[in-house]
């Protein structure tokens, strides 16, 4: 392998030198008199210049430096023979010239390489591409080169940093435009490069006003209908790249433009079946494996993206499944030679199991289960990465396999499986992506989950078909399968609860035990298991080597559970408690007992030998075998289940009986566990370490000291154990780790409307965990990070703003935590009743949560609560994340713990933004038709926050965002003398790159484009020049998200009120809020600047402008609109002073909430004065 790798560069080298050789022969021809004089001098020195770039190429192996000195060398040479007078003087030469520069690139792949030539070299390859005096053949060679380039990294950023760069789009939008011209589709290729790296240069491609997505699909079409003659290149099939990636990589607006354009599907499908047609063979041949498999896997990908939007495009899924021969042809190119058509069409055809038709279709074209385990087993011998090929794959097999057909899909597994033996590519595949879902540094949580489950309920399905003794030999002793699936159990078993995870656990939970030996469910209730055998010896080690296991099969038993029809449910508590009597998970939990271990454990400590249910009935094993595919659905799984059979238990999760919750009756959750230390609930003290600890008298199981068992703590579970015991409480659903009982009967009948407070940035807490580096400690025990009071004073402060920080992949364009650190939001120390116990929190929401209280009568978690989430991401990553998912189960819950009383959501400042794009998504209509029936922002930022958030980018100043105290205290004739300290530095870094940023930005429609921002010594940035201002910080992340932010604000404020929602707006408008910032020092790279001398002010709330304000008029009307004007009413202290909160409370009134009676509203009316 190492010799191969050193092999490519010398191959290279060796084509370079050849390609100047050939190119210098060519030149010497033209010596003659009159040549230009630049021409003579190349001619002259080429020898001598040629040998420094070979030598400068030979050096390139030592690593970057050498690269960097033979890209200069590569563009010095090269850049001259690139010019339109050369070009069009000496055309002849350009063929061998562009061969030399691909040679060059070749041996430059480095980012500091390509500042050198890529950049220069793209700009004088669009320059020849636009000239009109340039021959179409010689323009279509340099647009195919241009795109290579251009899919190098920060060549697109280079090109469009140009100061003729908005010109270059408008004339290759116009370009794009002229039928009949042989350029037409290279200028859709060359947009489609752009736009994919670039979101302003998509918006514009992808506007109404440019008007190229419907002659996208025509060109589609007539490449279809007219087979081609003569060459091709991939800048044939630019109007096709193009809208792929308008639907990949632009807005969500753009990308629903996009994909609605009428007759794309049809287009794209037939264009796929004309590709694999005999009269295309020439074609292909011409084309190359490469150029072919990327553009089939363009065409699957734009499938896959018209399918994942249905309903939007449902039509995608009629065209696709009645189409002849579409569905084959997918499959067939799973066995493509090229690796990337290989991965889009997996990707497809998982997409194309999305919905029943598109399962009944694919299940009935022959061998299609076959091919989909062959392209599985095939990437995992290959070595591919898990989480392309194989992830959907095993996803689109999955659905197969719980078909109402597919038990003889899984027969047909088990045979192969089987027939390959314990070493085979399918039981390795499935066992790579098993461990690969619990790699918190592979990829967002959403795709390890949707790789989790695939593979997992493939798995299970193929042990619950039944096995002979020698298949499931096979299967137990398979390499990494019974580790993988113990350390997937862990880690999905403490994530963040969903439908599709709740059946992940449940599933891994009954394929662990069968791994360890377990051979029948509920054969021998109550019998101690058999000792390992060499079939279990894997199983079993796996077990031993987990330490916490004993203590998560506890809490997996102890968490609420829907009734027992749910076969596969009933199945894994059974499965739980067999492994619970292994002595293997004895011994773990013995060698690994920590005081936090030993709490856990107590909090949830049925007695392992209890006896066991009895075992499923035969309709309950069919329900189980279709659980996964309701659960992959997005659909509670109990909600899909059949009714029990006559004489089949109905009530608790066990089946022990039919009342009380599904943990208890014979699994003995009350009695005291003997063998294990007993700990505080709160604080996790032993016994040993304090006083003695106190038992909870409602719950009988958690123990607590002295200080916490007069906490909430105490309150909780007495009124969780209330709540379970009265008459008609409901299951309880998982939610985020808590149990939501069900109120009825007197509670419910003077329930109000539950409030919900969804905060700004920095409103939420923030626990942390990492594994620290550097000078900075590890956190453990998931300390709580933003905001504590101790990082202010700490000489930690550095450490603290690392913990925070995000890094951006321009390359994936994700955000992601700080290396080994894991950041999650919190709810404070109860769910979602409490705020958190940070200084600003106490503050200001604590006020507001006192005034809640007495003024109305509302009960912090019983219907008042707190929803957090993490604020540093910005919408986009909360969507990527799963993160408006959580916000959305949460409010739920909630609305759910308050007798299903309709939430109102009270929002601040950014957390109007928040909840403005969830309420007009569509995926949440559901959701928000069924929980919300009110919304209050208060102080919303919907059109940026003119230049306040600027202070804090680019000095690391924060005080502005406490508007009164910084204008009376800290004017800018005083701070702009402070030069930045280690507090602003950390400052500066945590908000370095936050993506919400983005959000906060002032929009041009709202401020003025042409409004100065920033001023400097060097240079004045206006509204306009926000992105450049980015990039002059050194911020690419937050620049290539700019124009994204501001798509997604427009569309929001577009769409207008929100159906089924009464809104009303309020905010104040008088503190003097900055405007513009006058610096003395221009902006560096990556690093704070002193803070302004001179701040111009304009009305507002003193952090946002009031013309941002009040956008909040498209949401309500204006007789719901209040505005308040008082000296001491600012961004902050709105939801704190009497005044705000006199106007909250007239406003709840009309929503329905209550005053608690007639003297609370005469009080609150004479605290506001």
């Amino acid at each position: 392998m190492a010799d191969a790798a050193a092999a490519a560069p010398a191959a290279a080298r060796e084509r370079l030198a050849a390609g100047l050789r050939e190119l210098g022969a060519a030149l010497s021809r033209k010596a003659q008199p009159g040549l230009a004089p630049e021409v003579q001098e190349l001619i002259e020195s080429w020898d001598l210049r040629c040998r420094a770039l070979l030598d400068a190429a030979n050096s390139a192996a030592d690593g970057l430096p050498g690269e960097a000195a033979a890209a200069a060398a590569a563009a010095e040479l090269l850049q001259p023979l690139l010019s339109g007078a050369f070009v069009s003087a000496h055309p002849d030469l350009f063929t061998p010239t562009v061969q030399a520069v691909k040679s060059a690139i070749l041996l430059c792949c480095s980012t500091e390489a390509s500042a050198y030539i890529f950049g220069p070299v793209a700009a004088s390859l669009l320059d020849l591409f636009l000239s009109e005096q340039i021959s179409w053949q010689i323009r279509r060679a340099a647009a195919e080169l241009l795109v290579i380039l251009l899919a190098r990294r920060d060549c697109a950023a280079w090109l469009l940093a140009a100061p003729s760069a908005a010109s270059a789009i408008n004339t290759l939008i116009a370009a794009a435009k002229r039928e009949g011209k042989p350029q037409q589709d290279s200028a859709f290729a060359v947009l489609a490069a752009l736009a994919a790296a670039d979101a302003a240069t998509a918006e514009r491609a992808g506007s109404p006003e440019a008007a190229l997505l419907p002659l996208a699909v025509e060109r589609i079409r007539s490449i279809t209908v007219c087979r081609p003659y003569g060459s091709m290149g991939s800048c044939d099939f630019g109007p096709l790249r193009l809208l792929r990636a308008l639907m990949s990589t632009a807005s969500t607006v753009v990308c629903e433009r996009a994909q609605q354009v009428p007759g794309l599907a049809c287009a794209v499908i037939d264009l796929l079946m004309v590709l694999g047609s005999d009269e295309w063979a020439a074609m292909r041949e011409e084309l190359g494996v490469m150029a072919l498999g990327q553009l089939e896997s363009e065409i699957l990908v734009v499938l896959a993206g018209l399918m994942a939007s249905a309903p939007l495009n449902a039509p995608a899924y009629a065209t696709l499944l009645s189409s002849r021969g579409a569905l084959p042809r997918v499959l067939a190119l799973l066995r493509s030679p090229s690796e990337q058509a290989r991965r889009a069409a997996s990707f497809c055809l998982a997409e194309v199991v999305g919905v029943e038709a598109g399962r009944d279709a694919l299940f009935n074209v022959p061998r299609a289960a076959s091919e989909l385990a062959a392209a599985l087993r095939r990437a995992h011998a290959e070595g591919e990465d898990p989480l392309t090929t194989q992830c959907h794959a095993a996803c689109a097999l999955m659905r197969l396999v719980c078909h109402s057909r597919g038990r003889r899909v899984a027969e047909a597994l088990v045979r192969a499986a089987a027939a390959e033996g314990r070493g085979g590519s399918l039981l390795g595949a499935l066992a790579g992506l098993i461990a690969a879902s619990a790699d918190d540094e592979a990829v967002a949580i959403h795709l390890r989950r949707r790789m989790c489950y695939g593979s997992v309920a493939v798995l299970n399905q193929m042990l619950l078909v039944g096995m002979t003794a020698e298949q499931l030999r096979v299967v137990r002793q398979a390499p990494r399968l019974a580790a993988a699936c113990v350390a997937a159990m862990q880690y999905w078993a403490d994530a963040e609860a969903s439908d599709d995870q709740m059946c992940i656990v449940d599933q891994l939970v009954v394929t662990v035990a069968v791994l360890a030996g377990l051979e029948q469910l509920g054969r021998t209730p109550g019998a101690q298991p058999a000792a390992a055998t060499a079939d279990t010896a894997a199983g079993r080690a796996a077990l031993r080597r987990a330490p916490g296991m004993e203590g998560m099969l506890r809490r997996f038993l102890m968490s609420p559970r829907p009734p027992s029809e749910d076969a596969l449910m009933a199945a894994a508590e059974l499965a739980a408690k067999w492994l619970l009597r292994l002595p293997e998970v004895k011994a773990a939990a013995a060698a690994a007992l920590t005081p936090s271990a030993a709490m856990a454990a107590a909090a949830a400590a049925p007695t392992a030998a209890g006896p066991a249910s009895a075992a499923p009935t035969a309709a309950q094993a069919q329900a189980a075998a279709a659980a996964p595919s309701a659960a992959a659905s997005g659909r509670s799984a109990a909600a899909q289940q059949p009714q029990p059979e006559a004489g089949s238990s109905g009530g608790g999760a066990e089946g022990s009986s039919g009342c009380g919750s599904g943990a208890s009756g014979a699994s003995g959750i009350g009695a005291e566990p003997a063998a294990l230390p007993r700990a505080c609930g709160g604080c996790g003290k032993s016994a040993a370490d304090e006083a003695p600890l106190l038992r909870c008298v409602a719950c009988k199981a958690q123990w607590y000291c002295g200080d916490a068992s007069s906490g909430a703590a105490v309150t909780r579970d007495a009124a969780a154990a209330a709540d379970g015991a009265a008459a008609g409480a409901g299951p309880r659903p998982r939610f985020w780790g808590f149990s939501w009982p069900s109120f009825s009967g007197d509670k419910c009948a003077k329930a109000k409307p539950t409030l919900i407070l969804l905060s700004g940035v920095g409103g939420s807490q923030l626990n942390a965990t990492s594994s620290g580096s550097g000078s900075c400690p590890p956190l453990v025990n998931s300390s709580v990070l933003w905001y504590a009071d101790h990082w202010y004073f700490d000489e930690k402060l550095p450490c603290f703003a690392q913990y925070m920080s995000l890094q951006y992949d321009p390359v994936t364009k994700r955000y992601s935590n700080a290396s080994g650190t894991e950041v999650v939001p919190d709810d404070g120390p109860s769910p979602g009743g409490l705020i958190p116990r940070s200084s600003k929190q106490r503050l200001f929401y604590a006020l507001l949560w006192a005034h809640l209280s007495k003024a109305h009568g509302y009960v912090p978690g019983r219907d008042l609560f707190y929803v957090p989430y993490d604020w540093r991401i910005g919408v986009q990553g909360l969507e990527q994340r799963g993160g408006l998912e959580g916000i959305a189960r949460r409010i739920e819950g909630a609305v759910r713990r308050n007798c299903g009383q309709k939430a109102v959501v009270i929002t601040h400042s950014y957390g109007g933004n928040v909840l403005a794009a969830m309420l007009h998504n569509p995926q949440f209509q559901e959701w928000k038709d069924a929980n919300v029936r009110g919304w209050v922002p208060v102080g919303a930022p919907f059109g940026g926050c003119a230049a306040t958030n600027w202070i804090s980018q680019l000095s690391g100043d924060f005080f502005k965002l406490f508007p009164i105290i910084a204008n009376a205290l800290l004017p800018p004739e005083v701070t702009s003398k402070w030069h930045p300290t280690v507090v602003g530095k950390s400052l500066y870094k945590l908000a370095f790159g936050l993506p919400t940023w983005g959000w906060m930005a002032p929009r041009p429609e709202v401020l003025g484009r042409d409004h100065v921002l920033v001023s400097t010594p060097t240079r004045n940035y206006t509204v306009g020049d926000q992105r450049r201002l980015l990039l002059d910080m050194g911020d690419k992340g937050g620049a290539a998200l700019l124009e994204d932010s501001w798509a997604r604000s427009r569309r929001v404020l577009e769409l207008g009120p929100v159906p089924g929602v009464e809104t009303h707006c309020l905010y104040g408008v008088g503190i003097p809020t900055s405007a513009t910032l006058v610096f003395n020092e221009s902006v560096p790279q990556r690093a704070p600047i002193p803070r302004p001398y001179r701040v111009v002010d304009t009305p507002g709330d003193g952090v946002v402008d009031a013309a941002s304000l009040r956008l909040c008029g498209r949401f309500a009307p204006k007789e719901n609109i209040v505005e308040v004007s008082a000296p001491l009413v600012d961004h902050a202290t709105i939801l704190a002073h009497p005044k705000g909160l006199l106007q909250l409370s007239t406003i709840l009134g009309r929503l329905g909430v209550p005053y608690s009676g007639g003297g609370q509203k005469l009080l609150v009316n004479l605290l506001a004065g």
